[in-house]
């Protein structure tokens, strides 16, 4: 390897490894699997990306601020955090209008199981991220209001399942009824106010 491609695989290992940290940060296999995506996305890449312009700046790569890896890892923890956590809230409220629409519509078990896993897999979702985020916070011990608040409603979203069930026929309330818990849990989220 020559001179100036040992400068150019050196910048390009550089720079991947922070993409590949931001990467190797989603699950919590990413330490493992670092070194292979590193060595993957090193070696196809054409020079002409890596070689700098007249400014400096690479040449199709975005200018970047420096931060160090501690903050990168910290904001895409909290992003991931954050997305795996609304898409825990789709999963919850997917599965209680499937079960509200198809409880009169079908006896068949295997779509009321479908729905019945949805809305169970979204509640362990939003709850384990939820605790998760409020580390990233740093609340510790002294929860604060609005987390007991976000409690609250997520025990009535869980119990939620049994009153679409068994109250089928008042489709129009029921809905008004979950769209007051997503509307609530947000104004907590999002206000804090006590």
């Amino acid at each position: 390897m020559g001179p100036r491609l040992g400068a150019l695989f050196g910048a390009a290992h550089q720079e991947l490894t922070v993409v590949c940290l931001r990467v190797g940060s989603l699950g919590p296999f990413g330490s493992l699997a670092l070194p292979t995506i590193v060595t993957m996305c090193v070696l196809p890449l054409p020079s002409w990306l890596l070689t700098p312009n007249s400014s400096g700046a690479s040449i199709g790569r975005a200018p970047r601020h420096r931060t160090s890896f501690g903050e990168i890892r910290d904001q895409m923890s909290y992003l991931t955090l954050k997305i795996l956590h609304l898409v825990g809230l789709a999963l919850t409220f997917m599965g209680l209008a499937g079960a509200l629409a198809s409880n009169g519509a079908t006896t068949d078990p295997a779509a009321r199981r479908v729905f019945s896993m949805s809305h169970g897999l979204g509640l362990v979702l939003v709850l384990i991220t939820g605790f998760f985020m409020l580390v990233q916070l740093g609340i510790g011990k002294n929860l604060p209001g609005w987390v007991w608040g976000k409690v609250i409603v997520w025990l009535l979203a869980g119990a939620s399942l049994m009153l679409v069930r068994r109250f089928s026929k008042f489709k129009g309330p029921l809905l008004l009824y979950l769209a007051a818990l997503v509307a609530l849990g947000a104004w907590l989220a999002l206000y804090k106010p006590f």
